[in-house]
């Protein structure tokens, strides 16, 4: 591809993000919130289920630890009060809304043991048409609300959606990745129907994205499965697998369209960062490529890492800390940003690791804007990600890059190269 034709695709797509985020609905004018590592905020986990064709079930869970207890009820007793509300739109069909409900969700006995609490609301809505969930859940003691959206697909092609994924004691799982090892029940819809169920593995997906400045090909990748498998469902529609083996599982009916189900398996501390393996090939983000390499191959690894940080920090304390930063960035992008590849690995964990949390976000169903102030960088800098279609993952978004980031960039990879947190 030339440079002026490569030029040109990013400049399309800038203007198709941009009119495209005009005429659909934007959820909040600012959702930076939904990505800040605040124990008083809530991070809620959404699924989709279609139960036939005009229910489908939004489920909601919620750690307890973020949720506020109080005793200002008649019984006085410890209770958190949540408020479900859900509006959905058509998707092909800008502001028509299509049903809306409420439920109201009560906890006892105070968040001493945290606790993950779910709730439910069934919508009718007719298959053959795709639609977006507005969601507001709004903690009643704390005076706290927090916004989302959420793709409901119910065109005629198989989703993830059409599935349901729940531990051995059929409790729903709210995953965005699977630790190797773990057991689970795979429950399909009966929308679907009966009969046999195809599992493909596919390679775990180990690229580093791009820094932001380097405009690179978007040509979609096509990997291959390595192996595959078979399953007969039971009378529940349902069949149980262990993941012995790291990497994509995509399931799916055989001989129906659609990306099915897909699920990212890796290591059994996943998203937490507890092992060398998972610190150091973060690093590679701040790191020379010969830095990079000596550490890695170094025969104790730990202590390079160690003397790494010490080495740009100057001192214990400030290594500790800058080690503290980064590494908790790395984690959060993993419980933020995972789609089909480890969320510190995408292009919002790119930005997220070196910038940290941005102050403003905005977001519809096609993309997400990230501007980060003059407060926190000494200049104001605004990332813009487009949704992509992935077969993999509903949670994949690119950053729409451009030279001038170029000196943004190396400003905050300076920082932290000398010990200093961007």
């Amino acid at each position: 591809m030339n440079r002026f034709l490569r030029i040109s695709v990013y400049f399309i797509i800038l203007l198709t993000f941009f009119t495209c985020h005009n005429s659909q609905r934007v959820v909040k004018s600012n959702l930076s919130y939904i990505y800040y590592d605040d124990p008083t905020i809530i991070h809620p986990s959404y699924r989709v289920f279609h139960l036939n064709e005009t229910i489908s079930t939004l489920y909601l869970q919620v750690n307890s630890s973020e949720l506020l207890y109080s005793k200002n009820n008649p019984k006085k007793e410890f209770l958190s009060q949540l408020v479900f509300q859900v509006h959905v739109y058509d998707l092909h069909s800008e502001n028509k809304l299509v049903v809306s409900d409420t439920v109201f969700l009560y906890d006892k006995g105070g968040p001493e043991r945290q606790k993950f609490l779910q709730g439910k609301i069934d919508l009718n809505l007719p298959s053959g048409r795709d639609y977006y969930a507005e969601v507001t859940l709004d903690d009643q003691y704390r005076m706290q609300f927090v916004q989302d959206l959420v793709l409901i697909r119910k065109k005629n092609e198989l989703t993830d959606q059409h599935f349901m994924v729940t531990n051995t004691k059929d409790e729903i799982q709210f995953l965005d990745a699977v630790q190797v090892g773990s057991r689970l029940k795979i429950l399909v819809s009966p929308m679907i129907g009966k009969g046999d169920v195809e599992m493909r593995h596919y390679a775990e997906l180990l690229d580093l994205p791009a820094p932001p400045f380097a405009v690179t090909d978007v040509t979609a990748k096509n990997p291959q499965s390595d192996s595959g498998k078979i399953f007969k469902l039971d009378e529940q529609l349902s069949f149980e697998i262990t993941f012995n083996k790291r990497g994509i599982y995509q399931i799916n009916r055989a001989n129906m369209d659609g990306n099915g189900l897909n699920l990212l398996v890796l290591g059994q501390d996943y998203p937490a960062i507890l092992t060398v393996s998972s610190m150091v090939r973060p690093l590679r983000y701040i790191t020379t490529k010969q830095e990079y390499t000596s550490i890695k191959e170094s025969g104790d690894v730990k202590k390079e890492i160690d003397a790494f940080w010490f080495n740009i920090a100057g001192n214990t304390e400030r290594a500790r800390e800058t080690i503290k930063t980064y590494y908790s960035r790395v984690d959060l992008s993993n419980r933020f940003f995972t789609s089909d590849r480890e969320g510190w690995r995408t292009d919002r964990g790119l930005v997220y690791v070196i910038y940290g949390a941005p102050n403003t976000v905005s977001k519809n169903m096609r993309g997400e804007k990230w501007i980060y102030n003059e407060r926190v960088n000494m200049m104001s800098v605004e990332f813009n990600f487009y949704k992509v279609e992935n077969p993999f993952s509903d949670n994949d978004f690119a950053l729409i890059r451009t030279g001038g980031y170029k000196s943004s960039w190396y400003r905050a990879i300076d920082n932290w190269r000398q010990g200093r947190i961007f």
